[in-house]
């Protein structure tokens, strides 16, 4: 299920087999209940690249998300994967755009939880608000909500070493055709998603976090694996001789912190 990349390290080499457990373990258990993963990460993670290229044809199973839903209603981009100028500024710019397309995942998501149908959305898990009784409203909420329609909740979450990868990832998206995001925006971003991850990773059924800090070669790997408080996998806990990146652990220790 899960092959190490040409190229891995040592470190993925010896983490991957335990990885590939830690994920069948998780599945088995996802077996007896609706299925529904929410896919997260930072802006330019490789949320979508991750889910088309890695796991859409095994679990067969709808990706809900917003920007695909604005590209059903534009015209189609041109032969250099480019939209037109104005669609492309509605798209990106245009908040009360964004806004119907958000609104528009929210209805789909109602109405699969309806029919009980497998799905997965994608979402940034950014939005981290202080609320005055000093609890947090979050998108772990929508995680609750599956849970109580009797869903088996897991969550995938991409992770960036910073906010400046996420920036020039987002860069390099937008050069090739894909959509933009405020530079403030993503900064701002960035340690909210780690914050709303942190919690989430404890309320979710199960929670996989995928690395794509590094080379192509190293994308999406696997560097922790839990079933609530049970942790499955950690590439932490290699031998201490294999030397885990720092790209890893800058953010692997904000969003799960070793007890």
């Amino acid at each position: 299920m899960i092959t190490p990349s040409r190229g891995a390290s040592n470190v993925a080499r010896q983490a991957l087999p335990q990885a590939d457990k830690a994920v069948r373990a998780v599945l088995k258990n996802a077996a007896e209940k609706p299925f529904a993963i929410v896919l997260a990460g930072h802006n330019g993670s490789g949320k979508s690249t991750f889910w088309y290229e890695h796991v859409a044809e095994d679990l067969q199973i709808p990706l809900i998300n917003a920007d695909r839903l604005m590209l059903s209603i534009l015209p189609e981009a041109g032969a250099d994967g480019k939209l037109r100028p104005w669609a492309q500024q509605l798209r990106d710019k245009d908040t009360s755009w964004m806004a119907v397309a958000q609104q528009g995942v929210q209805g789909f998501i109602a109405q699969a939880i309806s029919q009980k149908v497998p799905f997965a959305f994608e979402t940034v898990f950014s939005y981290w608000k202080k609320l005055p009784n000093g609890r947090h409203a979050s998108k772990i909420d929508i995680i609750r909500d599956l849970q109580k329609a009797g869903y088996f909740v897991l969550l995938i979450f991409v992770g960036l070493t910073s906010a400046e990868l996420s920036i020039g990832r987002v860069m390099t998206r937008v050069f090739k055709g894909g959509h933009d995001v405020d530079e403030e925006k993503l900064r701002e971003r960035y340690p909210r998603t780690q914050q709303a991850i942190n919690k989430a990773i404890l309320v979710s059924d199960a929670a996989i976090l995928l690395d794509n800090s590094r080379t192509e070669n190293l994308a999406f790997t696997p560097v922790h694996i839990r079933r609530k408080r049970t942790v499955d996998f950690d590439i932490r806990a290699v031998p201490a001789a294999l030397r885990i990146p720092k790209e890893i652990t800058t953010w692997l220790d904000v969003v799960a912190p070793r007890n």
